[in-house]
């Protein structure tokens, strides 16, 4: 199961084979999930890549924007969990 951290529901599949596309035809091919609430959306992905140079294998491509991609750190993960819930229990 996968759940949106802001609304803390179950997300849902709504598209199977969507494919993340970091240019040149490499590709990570996965599952669309979204939040019903707020509509925040995933593609849930594992660490295998495929060439498609072509683009034929999926319907989706989306295309990845990897200048800006912020740096991934337990402190900055840390940071924005602490600000998230912490507003969120404000609201409670």
């Amino acid at each position: 199961m996968l759940a949106c951290v802001t609304c803390r529901i179950p997300m849902k599949c709504v598209q199977n084979g969507v494919a993340c596309d970091y240019k040149n035809g490499h590709i990570y091919v996965g599952d669309l999930f979204q939040c019903p609430e707020c509509l925040n959306a995933i593609i849930s992905t594992n660490q295998n890549a495929s060439y498609d140079p072509e683009y034929k294998f999926v319907n989706y491509y989306l295309p990845m924007k990897s200048n800006q991609i912020k740096e991934i750190s337990q402190n900055n993960i840390d940071k924005i969990l602490i600000e998230k819930f912490r507003i969120q229990s404000e609201k409670i």
